[in-house]
């Protein structure tokens, strides 16, 4: 199952339960408090006219997780392309992760601010970082903008990296070069992902 949202909606999910979206917004100035508090009524209005929210409403199971497991959380995963002067690259891939049960909630964010989250399991989600890695070290990462493949893995105390250019895997600023192999390094930071799951993860 699938669930579209907009970042109107997402602020809206958040601001119910008085709490942040811990990722990005790319339509909605989250520093801007008036920004924040018009796009929640704008998505209220948008999840009550779509049938997602309201007293008759049985609810919907991607839309719980969401509520449950992404919004203010402090363990995630982020997989996204940067650009050279840091930020995520525009027409890019752009995913985060969520612990969800044994697997993971995963949102995937384009840049006109819609986002489409799938429960995805732990091997299903290996494959995506593993193919979309050793794609860019394979044939390196298209657009002029576009620096590395960045894979961090986000836990309250500390973050760490990998990023793959074409031919070269580097690990978090500090630690040194990565193996030549990027699976290799890809496994070794989903490898502290069994800690997220666990800490972190409400079913």
């Amino acid at each position: 199952m699938e669930l579209l949202l907009t970042d109107d909606e997402l602020v809206a999910v958040a601001v119910e339960q008085s709490k942040a979206w811990p990722t990005g917004l790319p339509t909605v100035d989250v520093a801007d408090e008036r920004a924040l508090l018009t796009a929640a009524l704008r998505g209220r209005r948008s999840l009550a006219v779509r049938g997602l929210v309201g007293p008759t409403v049985a609810g919907n199971e991607v839309l719980d997780a969401v509520g449950r497991n992404a919004v203010a959380a402090e363990r995630f995963v982020c997989l996204y392309v940067r650009a050279v002067d840091g930020t995520r690259a525009a027409d890019s891939v752009n995913v985060n992760a969520y612990p969800h049960g044994a697997g993971w909630l995963a949102e995937t964010v384009s840049d006109i601010g819609v986002h489409q989250f799938a429960p995805l399991s732990t091997a299903e989600f290996r494959t995506l970082c593993h193919g979309l890695a050793q794609a860019a070290f394979d044939r390196g990462l298209a657009g002029r903008t576009a620096d590395a493949l960045l894979l961090a893995v986000v836990l309250p105390d500390r973050q760490e990296s990998i990023t793959v250019r074409k031919g070269v895997v580097r690990r978090s600023e500090g630690e040194g070069p990565g193996g030549p192999d990027p699976g290799a390094e890809v496994d070794r930071l989903l490898s502290m992902t069994a800690q997220l799951n666990a800490a972190g993860s409400v079913s």
